[in-house]
């Protein structure tokens, strides 16, 4: 019988270990700060869409305390979309 945990973090930690935990908050960290800073900077509507998008990285971030979300399929496809989105819309230039 496996332990049934119902904290992401905590899940991650117990089966990648520390380096994959630290990978995790890495990834979510670098885009809070890449799509956080360039939102700040930007004043345009692609301000807002980064800001959007640092938002429900963020949200998406603290609510894994609270439930196992890599275990809902569509809740991590929507993750990884929105992240590719923020990656794409970062690489475009600001308007003027």
């Amino acid at each position: 019988n496996s332990p049934i945990l119902d904290d992401q973090w905590l899940s991650t930690l117990v089966e990648t270990g520390a380096v994959g935990f630290v990978a995790w908050l890495w990834i979510f960290f670098r885009a809070l700060r890449r799509f956080g800073g360039a939102a700040r900077r930007d004043l345009s509507d692609r301000g807002w869409l980064l800001a959007a998008i640092a938002g429900s990285t963020a949200a998406f971030m603290i609510g894994m305390i609270t439930f196992d979300a890599f275990t809902f399929t569509q809740v991590t496809l929507v993750l990884f979309i929105t992240l590719a989105l923020g990656q794409a819309t970062w690489r475009l230039e600001p308007a003027r």
